[in-house]
C-alpha cells in the first residue's frame, strides 16, 4: 500500500508539471488573441468550413490544395459560435494538447525529464504560439503527427503481438487522420518507414507494420479522386517557387523560430547526438539510441524528399509546412539539454533560449493589428446608397467581406480570373470588374488598396471620370472615394 501511495504521489507530481506547462502555454497563446484581422488563408478556411457539411468535399477539390478533416471539424466547431476568438481557440486547443502529447512521446523515447523539457519548448516556442492563433489546420496537424509517432514507437518498442491491440488501432487512426489534415503528414509516415526498415528485423512485427500501412493507405483511398483534381488545378495556377540553398536554410531557421535559436537549439541537438564530454578527450562518440535515429530521420527525410520532388517536378517546398516536424527538433534539443550536468552551463542555455525566443515573441505580439477589420467597419459606417467598393488588391477581399453584413457590393478590379492562390475559385464572374468604365452607374466608388498610395493606374483611369472626395488610411489599408461626374453636388 505504501509503495502504491508513493507511486500515486509521483504521478500527481509529474501531472502538476505538465499542467503548469499547459497553463504557461495557454497564457502565451491568449496574449493578443483576437487582436489581428483575419488574413486570406484564414478567410479561406472559414469560406470552406461554412459550406454545407457534405459540400466541403467537392468544395475543397476545386478551391484549395488541402485534405478535408480540419474543415469538417471547424464546421462542427462553428455550430457553437462563429466569433473570431472562438474560432482561434480551436487552434489553441490542439496546440495545448500537443504539449501533453510531446511530453508522452519524450517520456517514451527517453525519459520523463526529456519529456518535460520538450513540453516546455513546445509550450513557449514562438512558432507554435503564432500558429495557435491562426484559423488554420497546422496545430491539428502537429498534434496528430505527434500522436502518430507516439503510437508507432509504442507498438514497436513493446512489440505488441496483436494488430488489434488498442495502440496499433490508435496508430492507424491518428496516422490516417494526420493524412486527412495535411498532405505533408506523408513525410512523417515515410520517416517512420525508413526507421522501421533499418532498425527492426522481426518478421512478426514487420507483418503487423505492413498491415497497418495497408490499412492507412486504404483509409485514404476515398480522397484520391479529389487529390487528383487538386493536382490538376495546382498545375494551372502554381505559386510555390523552386527551392534554393537560401530557402533551405530559411526553412531550418523557421523550424527553430529565428537565427538565434538556430544556434541555441542547434548546439543542444548536437549535444543530444554526440557526447561533448568525450570530445574534450579528443574522442567523437555518437549516442546510439534508436530514438535519436528516429528523430533525425523525422527531421531530415522531409527536407530531402520534398527537395528532390521539387527539383524533379513542381515545387512542394513551402516553409510553413515544416511546422509538422518541429516536435522532433524540440525532442532532440531536450535530449541534449538533459545531458548537461553543470548547473551553470544549463542555466546559460536556458537563459539563452528564453532571450532568443523573446526576440521572436515580442515583435510578433507587437505586430498585432486589426487594419482590415477596422477598414471594413469604417466603410460600412460611411457607405451611402449608390456606392460600390472596388478592391485593387484582391488578396484582402475575402477577409474584408467577413467584417460587414453583406449589404455592400464588393468587386475585384481585374481583367482576368484570379489564380487559385489568390482566391480565384472563391468568386464568381459577377465579382470581377475589368475596367473603370463599367462603374459609371454608381454614384461613388470606394477603392480599397494596401500601401501608402492608391495604385497609379487607378488614379489615371479615374481622371476625368470622377472627383476625389475622401481619403482614409487605416494602418496599411488605403481607401479612396471618388464621386462620379454628374453625381457631385
Amino acid at each position: 500500500m505504501l509503495l502504491d501511495s508513493q507511486k500515486i504521489l509521483r504521478s500527481v507530481k509529474r501531472g502538476k508539471y505538465v499542467l503548469a506547462l499547459m497553463l504557461l502555454g495557454l497564457v502565451l497563446r491568449l496574449i493578443t488573441i483576437n487582436s489581428r484581422s483575419i488574413w486570406f488563408d484564414e478567410a479561406a478556411s472559414l469560406f470552406i468550413a461554412k459550406l454545407p457539411f457534405f459540400q466541403i468535399f467537392p468544395g475543397l477539390a476545386s478551391m484549395d490544395f488541402l485534405p478535408p478533416l480540419y474543415y469538417l471539424l471547424l464546421h462542427v466547431w462553428m455550430l457553437v459560435s462563429d466569433s473570431q476568438i472562438f474560432l482561434e481557440l480551436f487552434s489553441v486547443l490542439f496546440s495545448l494538447l500537443s504539449i501533453i502529447a510531446i511530453y508522452k512521446l519524450g517520456s517514451l523515447l527517453y525519459n520523463r525529464r526529456v519529456g518535460h523539457i520538450a513540453a516546455f519548448l513546445m509550450a513557449v516556442a514562438c512558432l507554435q504560439i503564432r500558429y495557435s492563433q491562426e484559423i488554420r489546420m497546422y496545430t491539428l496537424a502537429v498534434f496528430l503527427t505527434i500522436l502518430s509517432s507516439y503510437y508507432f514507437m509504442k507498438t514497436i518498442k513493446e512489440e505488441q503481438k496483436s494488430i488489434l491491440s488498442i495502440d496499433w488501432v490508435l496508430y492507424v487512426l491518428t496516422s490516417a487522420a494526420a493524412l486527412y489534415t495535411h498532405y505533408y503528414a506523408i513525410f512523417v509516415l515515410f520517416a517512420q518507414a525508413i526507421f522501421f526498415i533499418f532498425c527492426y528485423k522481426h518478421w512478426s512485427l514487420t507483418k503487423k507494420w505492413m498491415l497497418s500501412q495497408a490499412v492507412i493507405a486504404t483509409a485514404f483511398l476515398p480522397w484520391i479522386p479529389a487529390l487528383w483534381l487538386q493536382v490538376q488545378h495546382m498545375q494551372e495556377d502554381y505559386w510555390i517557387t523552386q527551392p534554393t540553398l537560401l530557402r533551405i536554410f530559411d526553412v531550418v531557421v523557421f523550424m527553430m523560430d529565428n537565427i538565434w535559436n538556430f544556434f541555441v537549439l542547434g548546439i543542444l541537438i548536437l549535444g543530444g547526438i554526440v557526447s561533448f564530454y568525450k570530445i574534450r578527450q579528443k574522442k567523437i562518440i555518437i549516442r546510439k539510441e534508436k530514438a535519436n535515429y528516429f528523430l533525425l530521420i523525422t527531421i531530415l527525410a522531409p527536407l530531402l524528399v520534398s527537395l528532390l520532388i521539387s527539383l524533379a517536378t513542381q515545387s512542394v517546398f513551402y516553409e510553413r509546412y515544416f511546422i509538422l516536424f518541429t516536435p522532433a527538433v524540440y525532442l532532440l534539443a531536450a535530449k541534449g539539454f538533459s545531458h548537461i550536468t553543470n548547473k551553470i552551463i544549463a542555466g546559460i542555455f536556458a537563459v539563452a533560449y528564453i532571450v532568443a525566443n523573446l526576440f521572436c515573441l515580442v515583435p510578433y505580439y507587437a505586430s498585432a493589428n486589426t487594419d482590415i477589420a477596422d477598414a471594413a467597419e469604417f466603410v460600412e459606417k460611411e457607405v451611402q446608397e449608390g456606392d460600390i467598393v472596388v478592391h485593387v488588391d484582391p488578396f484582402a477581399l475575402l477577409s474584408f467581406t467577413l467584417y460587414h453584413d453583406g449589404r455592400i457590393k464588393n468587386l475585384i478590379l481585374s481583367n482576368k480570373k484570379l489564380p487559385i492562390y489568390l482566391g480565384g475559385n472563391y468568386y464568381d464572374e459577377s465579382t470581377y470588374i475589368k475596367n473603370i468604365g463599367e462603374l459609371e452607374q454608381y454614384k461613388r466608388i470606394w477603392f480599397v488598396d494596401r500601401g501608402a498610395a492608391l495604385n497609379e493606374k487607378v488614379v489615371l483611369a479615374m481622371h476625368g471620370r470622377g472627383t476625389l472626395v475622401q481619403e482614409e488610411n487605416i494602418g496599411e489599408v488605403k481607401m479612396v472615394v471618388y464621386a462620379m461626374e454628374g453625381a457631385v453636388s
